[in-house]
C-alpha cells in the first residue's frame, strides 16, 4: 500500500468522524427541561383596562402563574 492510499484514507475518514462527533455531542447535549413551576417562564403581565396583558406574547390572560408559550419556545431554541 503506497503513501498516497493511505493519505486518500484518512483523508476520506475525517467528514465522516466529524459529523459523528456533531451527532453524539447533539444527542448528549438534550433539550431543556420545561418546569411549569419555573417562575421565569410564567406570562410577565401589565394592568390596564381591568385585563392583564402579557408582554412577551403579547395574549390577554387570565392568570399570571400559567406558562408562556413565547418564553417556552424561546427556552427550547
Amino acid at each position: 500500500m503506497s503513501i498516497w492510499t493511505i493519505i486518500a484514507k484518512v483523508i476520506g475518514l475525517i467528514p465522516s468522524a466529524v459529523e459523528a462527533g456533531a451527532a453524539i455531542a447533539k444527542a448528549f447535549r438534550g433539550t431543556p427541561r420545561i418546569d411549569p413551576l419555573d417562575l421565569t417562564l410564567w406570562h410577565t403581565v401589565t394592568y390596564g383596562r381591568g385585563l392583564m396583558k402579557c408582554v412577551t406574547c403579547q395574549q390577554w390572560v387570565q392568570r399570571q402563574n400559567e406558562l408562556c408559550p413565547e418564553e417556552v419556545r424561546r427556552r427550547r431554541s
